[in-house]
């Protein structure tokens, strides 16, 4: 195959590099970015001891579609293996199909804002793969990939019916630690706080999504969906709705293929605009004119008929703050 280029230096990031690695027949050269390069750095020195293989590294904000083109056109990788947070797959899709780069990854794409996970989003995608003569293969992690694979064989092979199946995530062995997640804890913590789906009387039916633990003392915490904040030996985890000071901004539906509702909230009079850009930063439409706005809560519609489908950012700059959040738009 020839060049490979890996983002994500995360546990799942390791592993694929190593293995990477010890096929030099198919990945002749192996570059792996991160947001943080030393991590790349750590994971590279260890391939070069293990197996004289060397990788080479680089630090990219895979959030920044001209950052992941800059970088996919200095390399010209064949193969981008995508072993970063799910809710960056689209910002690095649009960058391979910027720069003509066949995908894979290993997580569906869900929002950064809701741990909500289904496949329209990356779906929408197929056409403008096609169209570019590019690959992109999907969700090729071990849940759903590889335990699909072990279903389908064994349902063809060594049962006549199956008539329930568990899937169970864990580490092996005992750490000899109090807590730990067996991947990414913002990640882990997202899928054990989203509403479970199950197969009932001929449709599906989403759980209860309140959850709630007790810890060594007996303190009950508990969080509902997934707008928490866990505190762990100084480690600090958060993802709530965009709020700076009183400044929040949320819209509705997201994904969305008509209208739109857009509403914001200011603590005090500021110069607010709004505006909307595309995956690249290239501006799409002003949606408002900046003006001087008095404390309150505000609303409006905004009609996406027009854009096509994709990835894009509605920012609004109020006084001296700025938040910038993604909205998916699919036909």
């Amino acid at each position: 195959m020839g060049k490979v280029l890996i983002i994500g230096a995360g546990g799942v990031g390791t592993v694929v590099v190593h293995k990477v690695a010890q096929n030099p027949d198919v990945f002749t050269e192996i570059m792996l970015a991160s947001r943080t390069k030393s991590k790349c750095d750590v994971i590279a020195s260890d391939v070069q001891k293990r197996y004289g293989v060397q990788v080479k590294t680089a630090q990219v904000d895979a959030d920044n579609v001209p950052e992941l083109v800059a970088l996919l056109n200095d390399y010209k990788p064949e193969l981008l293996i995508n072993v970063a947070l799910p809710y960056q797959d689209l910002t690095i899709m649009d960058a391979c199909l910027e720069t003509g780069v066949n995908y894979m990854d290993t997580a569906n794409y869900e929002p950064k804002d809701e741990a909500h996970f289904e496949y329209s989003w990356q779906w929408a995608y197929k056409e403008k793969f096609e169209k570019a003569g590019l690959t992109a293969i999907l969700g090729c992690g071990f849940d759903p990939g590889v335990t699909s694979i072990y279903t389908a064989y064994a349902a063809k092979h060594y049962f006549d019916e199956i008539h329930y199946l568990d899937i169970v995530d864990c580490n092996a062995g005992d750490h000899g630690k109090a807590f730990a997640t067996n991947f990414n804890p913002e990640i882990n913590i997202r899928e054990v706080s989203q509403r479970g789906k199950y197969w009932e009387n001929g449709q599906w039916v989403l759980s209860d999504n309140d959850l709630s633990f007790k810890d060594s003392t007996g303190h009950v915490y508990s969080f509902t969906g997934y707008k928490l904040e866990v505190r762990y030996k100084g480690a600090t985890f958060v993802n709530e709705e965009i709020i700076c000071n009183s400044l929040s901004l949320s819209f509705s539906p997201n994904p969305a293929s008509g209208l739109v509702s857009i509403n914001y909230s200011i603590p005090e009079s500021w110069l607010v605009s709004l505006t909307l850009t595309n995956s690249l930063g290239i501006l799409i439409e002003r949606l408002n004119n900046e003006q001087m706005l008095e404390p309150g809560n505000y609303n409006f519609n905004f009609n996406t008929e027009k854009l096509s489908s994709g990835l894009y950012f509605l920012t609004i700059k109020a006084g001296n703050y700025t938040e910038t959040k993604k909205l998916m738009i699919f036909r």
